[in-house]
């Protein structure tokens, strides 16, 4: 955890980390957060800002807002902004999971051989279902909580409980296997190198273990899976609804509610959505984002004004964007997802700024709202997989300066950056026309319990904002107006009254911010201030994760986590049991400490709160 020896307090719930905390800062680092949750933070985090601070371009501040945590490249919660004319772009600010093998696990050769992770090296050509493939890099990590898999024929792996591994139901996160799957392994290879035969072998025991090691993935070419110790392994935003209902007209047919909602829109690992677009029309969907569900009937005209960029990024091109994302997104387009992906209908409880919460359709306590929380799936985890291969390359090319690999980057108006950037806007208009398929399910489902038109029940799209996305902003910068490419990994954009992206409908108050807390607390709408000029108009996204999966599972069992839900009136309804423990209260921030941070900071200020009555997870 972090000493407060180590940084500086600016005022109440800002915190500076010096540029003498690492060689090579060009900037210092900003966090947003209370004494509270500034001791309570990961050390990691601050070696993530020092890192983003070494970034070339970067202007005044690395910034972590107050439900930071460590993730990939940048810290999730991680903000920063760059010079359009001097600064890059990086795959890392924006959003990308990894997911690892531990130190010392042996994985499968072309030659046939084993040889351990660690000792790997890029150039290097492993067995895969399809053939050998190049490793084109070994990224490396120290992680926290871990799966320990064993099966009947005494394979054994320790792996991330994130990590996908192929079981004969197909590709299963670790963190959600059970004994008793099967899991495919290598049984054969042929003499030139092909698998030729596989067995599917069960597993008998799963164990979490607590400690920290160094973990490891292979960035291959053409492919995902590989051989580990005989067995094969393997962008984000939130949506706000209202309606016209309230608590007494939806708790007696709540269970029928959340049912239907099940039933309607698919979730879980891997999940593929009702519709099965072609290659062509993906590409539609990619250049048009929420038009080309809204001209098919799957939206009302006047939604677009209600959502970030009207839902659609200018200048998105789907022949920046690889046939295997294609591939992946085609099948998952109006899908929920797994992980901290959500559905759930909650009910206002607290309104803080009535005036406010009026223009945003937020009129009394007691009222029912909908929250949407998905991204662009594996269509947009694909684009940022591509482009860390793309931009490792070039930056061993030119031989650029890095910090951490996981921070690779492209000088913005070098041709990489610019292929990045078109293909990272195909990922957000996938995203925004993600969530409006699943809005017009939403709408589908209240219909059909209540028997009244969506229009007759007042379900309205009160805002969508992206939190991982790259965006061209103007701010100023010392006195002075500059163009900047403002990441935001696991951050919201908080714009004020007047400023140019704002919907009209929000020009006197500035857009929602929302904050969605975990399945058994609140969540929050909140509204920018001037304040948050200081960090280009930021605010927190939600609650932030300080337990593992691992964690989470040795230490709380599904059954119980849904009675005492249930207890509380919170219904829950999930494609795996494994989800719901992963996703429990505790493994968050509280985020209503999150929140309180952003107010003590003055970066934001709150004007309604919100409680679950029934959560809909993948």
């Amino acid at each position: 955890m972090v000493s407060e020896a180590l940084v500086r307090e600016v005022r109440k719930g800002v915190y500076e980390l010096p540029k003498t905390f690492k060689k090579g800062m060009r900037v210092p680092g900003r966090l947003y957060m209370s004494r509270q949750l500034l001791l309570q933070l990961e050390d990691a985090v601050l070696r993530q800002v020092a890192n983003v601070a070494c970034l070339p371009g970067i202007q005044k501040y690395s910034i972590a807002m107050p439900d930071a945590h460590q993730g990939y490249g940048f810290p999730i919660g991680g903000v920063a902004a760059f010079s359009v004319d001097e600064g890059v772009i990086s795959p890392g600010g924006i959003g990308y999971d990894i997911n690892c093998v531990a130190e010392g696990t042996h994985v499968l050769l072309a030659s046939g051989e084993w040889k351990r992770v660690e000792e790997l090296r890029p150039g290097e050509a492993v067995a895969t279902p399809s053939g050998p493939a190049k490793i084109l890099a070994v990224a490396e990590r120290k992680a926290r909580g871990l799966v320990v898999l064993v099966t009947a024929q005494g394979r054994k792996l320790v792996l991330t409980p994130e990590h996908p591994v192929l079981t004969s139901a197909g590709l299963r996160c670790a963190g959600n296997l059970l004994p008793g799957m099967q899991v495919a392994c290598c049984l054969l290879l042929s003499a030139h190198n092909n698998i030729i035969e596989y067995e599917y072998d069960y597993i008998i025991n799963i164990e979490y273990i607590d400690c920290e090691t160094r973990v490891y993935d292979l960035v291959l070419e053409h492919t995902h899976l590989f051989f580990a110790e005989g067995i094969t392994v393997h962008n984000c935003g939130v949506r706000l609804l209202r309606t016209d209902l309230r608590l007494e007209d939806v708790q007696p047919k709540l269970k029928e509610l959340l049912r239907t909602l099940f039933e309607n829109i698919p979730s879980g690992v891997g999940s593929e959505g009702k519709l099965r677009l072609s290659v062509q029309e993906l590409d539609q969907v990619a250049r048009e984002g929420v038009y080309w569900a809204i001209f098919r009937g799957y939206g009302w005209a006047d939604d677009p004004e209600r959502i970030e960029e009207g839902g659609c990024m200018e200048g998105a091109d789907p022949s920046k964007v690889s046939a295997r994302a294609k591939e992946r997104g085609r099948a998952q387009l109006g899908t929920l997802g797994s992980g901290n992906h959500f559905l759930e209908v909650g009910v206002v409880e607290e309104i803080y700024d009535p005036t406010t919460a009026k223009v945003f359709g937020i009129e009394e306590p007691g009222q029912v709202v909908v929250w949407i929380h998905t991204g662009s799936r594996g269509y947009g985890h694909q684009i940022c997989d591509d482009y860390l291969q793309v931009l490792r390359h070039y930056i061993k090319r030119h031989g650029y300066p890095i910090e951490d690999w996981e921070l690779v980057y492209a000088y913005f108006h070098d041709k990489e950056a610019q292929d990045y950037f078109k293909a990272m806007k195909c990922a957000a208009n996938f995203a925004w026309t993600n969530r409006q398929l699943i809005t017009h399910w939403v709408r589908e489902s209240f219909k059909k319990v209540f028997r009244k038109s969506a229009d007759e029940l007042g379900l309205e799209i009160v805002y969508d904002v992206a939190h991982n996305i790259a965006k061209i902003e103007r701010h100023e910068v010392d006195g002075k107006k500059m163009e900047l490419i403002v990441h935001r990994k696991g951050a919201t954009r908080a714009f004020i009254a007047e400023m140019p992206g704002v919907p009209k409908k929000y020009l006197a108050t500035g857009h929602p911010v929302l904050v969605p807390g975990d399945m058994g607390r609140a969540s929050y709408i909140l509204v920018g201030t001037e304040q948050a000029s200081e960090c280009w108009f930021t605010a927190p996204h939600g609650a932030g994760r300080v337990m593992s999966r691992a964690e989470a599972k040795r230490r709380y069992r599904a059954r119980e986590i849904l009675q005492q839900l249930e207890s509380r009136g919170i219904l829950v309804m999930a494609e795996s049991m494994g989800t719901v423990v992963e996703e429990v209260s505790y493994a968050y921030k509280d985020v209503s400490l999150v929140v309180e941070a952003a107010e003590l900071a003055g970066i934001a200020r709150k004007v309604a709160k919100t409680r679950p009555l029934g959560v809909v997870k993948g």
